[in-house]
């Protein structure tokens, strides 16, 4: 499938409106996304009990918006802790390897160190530790933003 110049200029430059966006709001990012999400799910959920379609999926569709607006956050944070305890746990596991191994090179401590580090600080520090996603997230698509804006400019029709 071939992309339109002019698409490609306008996929370029969300990708650098998001990356900026998420450099801006950092962990906020998540909170907006689901409130837009738990919205979007009431609205579906109101036009199927509007609508001659299944009312009882309808109130589903409510009940869940409601529910991800109201305790997303909370969802979230379990979700992140379980992640910061998989992190070390793999981290832990690629050690035990390593050391199992015994002639592997002392280069491939790297990685496991770095998921043990990236674990305990997410585990300690959630808020701080998304933002640096984020903002890490933000910095590289206006990095692919900018470099493909550039092709598309460049690039003929």
């Amino acid at each position: 499938m071939n992309i339109s110049k002019r698409d490609s200029i306008i996929i370029a430059l969300m990708s650098i409106v998001v990356g900026i966006l998420f450099i801006i709001l950092k962990s906020d990012v998540i909170g907006i996304a689901m409130t837009v999400l738990g919205v979007l799910l009431i609205v579906n959920g109101i036009i199927h009990l509007v609508g001659d379609t299944d009312k009882v999926y309808g109130i589903i569709l409510i009940c869940v918006g409601a529910l991800i607006i109201v305790a997303g956050w909370l969802i979230a944070t379990i979700v992140l802790y379980i992640i910061a305890v998989l992190f070390i746990i793999y981290g832990a596991l690629m050690i035990y390897a390593f050391f199992k191994a015994g002639h592997a090179s002392i280069i491939n401590l790297i990685a496991p160190i770095l998921m043990i580090v990236a674990g305990v600080l997410l585990f300690l520090n959630q808020k701080g530790t998304v933002d640096w996603v984020f903002i890490v997230e933000g910095i590289i698509l206006v990095i692919e933003g900018a470099i493909n804006l550039i092709a598309a400019l460049v690039a003929k029709e």
